[in-house]
């Protein structure tokens, strides 16, 4: 059975984490891919960033609707919805941007596993780290349907 590291890219275009929001977004634009790891100086990911991610960074910020109840102001939406809006707007750097509670592959993980972790988790890519977290790859949605397909890279 195929493991994550015969599947993967092992060339992968990053960003660093003091990457500026504009530079991500002219990475994304060039490479045209649907998102991008952010790794520290040693290599290690430090979060992953989007299309969505540079997208909702431009939106306006919308205050979560409130009620008050004896001094006490009770939020009708969510207040995590409305944090992360908040830390998207004002980012000014890959770190501050990233989503960083991700799910990563291991190298020898099975094809099967890293299928269920991208359907799970409703992403387009999973880093492929060792156990320091140094990024060795990427494996996208393509490369697992080409694995359970039968079929090599073109």
């Amino acid at each position: 059975m195929a493991v994550a590291r015969d599947i993967m890219t092992a060339q992968v275009v990053s960003v660093k984490t003091d990457d500026s929001v504009d530079a991500v977004a002219e990475v994304l634009l060039r490479v045209g891919h649907h998102s991008v790891p952010v790794v520290d100086g040693a290599g290690r990911v430090q979060g992953m960033i989007s299309q969505e991610d540079l997208i909702d960074a431009t939106r306006k910020v919308h205050l979560p609707t409130v009620i008050t109840i004896l001094d006490s102001f009770i939020p009708l939406g969510g207040y995590k919805e409305f944090a992360d809006d908040l830390r998207k707007s004002t980012a000014t750097t890959a770190q501050q941007l990233a989503s960083v509670n991700l799910v990563y592959a291991e190298a020898d993980e099975d094809v099967d596993s890293v299928a269920e972790k991208l359907s799970q988790s409703h992403v387009h890519a999973l880093p492929v780290v060792d156990h320091d977290k140094r990024l060795l790859g990427i494996i996208t949605r393509s490369d697992v349907l080409r694995a359970l397909l039968g079929k090599t890279k073109p």
